[in-house]
């Protein structure tokens, strides 16, 4: 219970590292809510299709559900890539924890603790923003394919989906961050952190606006492409 209270009482303190991560958080999971409503709404698969597949007797796979699928996939990525950036700034605490007497299975769950809150604050905030999204993206895509139907209809499928992607992407955080604390000792904690200040000036405020970019590019893509 003392571990967990620290684990809550440092991502406070360390508000805008947790704030980053957070709001990279959301936005991940906000796209993924969207880009799961476009692979699950069958009046936006494009009728033109990729084929593939010599043994697998050239199987057909939408184009729109595949590249929806690689979005998903890179938002993923940008979540391990900010959670990267995330356990960098905490090397400190860890390094200390671990001086205190703490193993490495305790230095171990106060990172998951803090992970598993904020996925517990932006898992709402996103598929909320998802929700709001989604119908403007429906509306755009059915104009583009001529579709009539509802721009509000969303398929319960979509938020299954997209919470079962955030427990995947917890367990995998979980998996990565006792690795981390595994594979690294205290002096190497303790050089990691005066790395992240001397190369991270600017790490904060680039990511945000590339995430941006690429929601705007994969929106682009399904109408173009």
């Amino acid at each position: 219970m003392g571990n967990f209270k620290f684990a809550m009482k440092m991502l406070v303190k360390e508000y805008k590292n947790s704030l980053f991560y957070c709001l990279t958080l959301v936005f991940a999971i906000a796209v993924c809510f969207i880009f799961f409503n476009i692979i699950n709404n069958d009046l936006l698969k494009d009728p033109g299709t990729v084929s593939g597949g010599v043994s697998w007797q050239q199987v057909k796979v939408p184009f729109s559900t595949s590249l929806s699928f690689m979005i998903i996939c890179f938002c993923c990525f940008m979540i391990f890539f900010a959670n990267n950036f995330f356990i960098s700034r905490k090397t400190n605490e860890i390094a200390i924890m671990s001086l205190s007497g703490n193993s490495s299975i305790a230095s171990t769950l106060y990172l998951i603790y803090q992970t598993f809150t904020l996925l517990i604050i932006a898992t709402p905030l996103g598929i909320g923003i998802g929700v709001l999204v989604a119908p403007l993206s429906n509306y755009w895509m059915y104009q583009y394919l001529n579709v009539e139907a509802s721009i509000y209809q969303i398929s319960i499928n979509t938020y299954i989906e997209t919470i079962v992607v955030v427990a995947i992407v917890l367990l995998t955080l979980s998996v990565f961050a006792s690795g981390y604390i595994y594979r690294n000792d205290i002096a190497y904690l303790l050089k990691q952190e005066k790395a992240m200040d001397y190369n991270s000036s600017g790490s904060s405020k680039i990511a945000p606006i590339f995430n941006v970019v690429l929601y705007i590019l994969g929106i682009v893509m399904i109408f173009y492409g």
